[in-house]
């Protein structure tokens, strides 16, 4: 769905380079199909019922991005509006998914050894039944087995309800939680951390993103915020909006509690020189770097573990393997 959305877009900027919208738009629902051909003309339906051709692009991309590229369709600037999100998403794009893929294969590896190991673990207990052996009497590998199949059997559906239990429960106080606890110890663990980083690179970007579209500064606060207040992230935007109209330096302004110390260093050092916009999309792309970074570290820890566990399981099959041979040869 994004690569559709990168070609629709793209395709929109540039025939409104060349021509009207209007006309580009009726030129795109001619020669595309599916998804994209209801979309553009979705939006050509709105020009043609005297409303903005941006409205069509609700529910496509983020909300706040919407209203920015309705800002510059009113100030007639859309195409180069669309040119900008184009870059900004393009940047965006596939940020996390080389390390998702590299996830993958350490997870396949450690799922395949459980599975194996349950499936071998559950015939040689058939195996065994017919005999005088009692398969609760073999040490060594064969208790790893049973313990691993007993695992994967009962207590994996457990452990997945759990796990997703305390992911809904951490998801939500790393949303709404606001407390001096939090603020104080927490913001600077792990976790906490990297969904710090995640807001201000979110912030940062987009904030830039509707500035350069003409949006003023307070209005681009607003529009990120959209409609909530309780958030954390929505009370750190609330308390950046205050000081802007209050009249605080823009560096300051910012620096609201939301960005860790290395990244509220960086943003004083720029000031607030003319190009303070410029300079935000620099702690913006270092705060990504080190967010990638911190990732990545978890990736590798992650990794280990998996390849351990795979590679103890497999040599406990090898070792129950050769236990049978030998009880049965006994």
């Amino acid at each position: 769905r994004r690569q559709r959305q990168m070609c629709i877009r793209d395709r929109i900027s540039d025939l409104c380079e060349e021509t009207s919208l209007a006309d580009a738009l009726s030129h795109l629902k001619r020669y595309s199909k599916g998804a994209a051909s209801l979309l553009y003309g979705e939006m050509l339906l709105s020009l043609q019922a005297g409303q903005q051709a941006t409205e069509a692009l609700q529910g496509w991309l983020d909300p706040h991005i919407v209203k920015g590229l309705l800002i510059a369709e009113k100030e007639g600037v859309l195409s180069e509006a669309l040119s900008k999100t184009i870059e900004y998403l393009e940047s965006q794009q596939n940020v996390l998914l080389p390390v998702m893929k590299g996830l993958l294969y350490p997870t396949i590896i450690l799922l395949a050894a459980v599975g194996i190991a349950t499936g071998i673990f559950r015939n040689f207990a058939n195996t065994l039944n017919q005999t005088n052996v009692d398969i609760s009497t073999l040490d060594g590998s064969f208790t790893v087995l049973r313990y691993v199949s007993n695992f994967a059997m009962y207590g994996s559906l457990p452990m997945l309800a759990l796990f997703a239990a305390a992911a809904f429960y951490v998801s939500k106080y790393l949303r709404y939680s606001n407390d001096p606890i939090r603020t104080a110890v927490l913001d600077s663990q792990p976790i906490f951390r990297e969904y710090r980083m995640i807001l201000v690179n979110r912030l940062l970007n987009t904030f830039c993103l509707l500035i350069d579209q003409g949006v003023k500064e307070v209005q681009a606060i607003q529009l990120i915020r959209g409609d909530e207040r309780q958030t954390y992230f929505a009370k750190h935007l609330i308390s950046m909006e205050g000081r802007i109209k209050s009249g605080s330096r823009r560096s300051i302004a910012f620096n609201t509690g939301l960005f860790d110390e290395e990244a509220a260093s960086l943003l004083q050092t720029l000031g607030d020189s003319s190009r303070f916009n410029s300079g935000l999309k620099k702690v913006a792309a270092d705060t990504q770097r080190r967010f990638l970074k911190n990732i990545a570290i978890y990736a590798m820890v992650y990794k280990v573990v998996c390849f351990a566990f795979g590679i103890y399981i497999a040599l406990n099959i090898f070792g129950s393997i050769s236990g049978l041979e030998e009880a049965f040869t006994s």
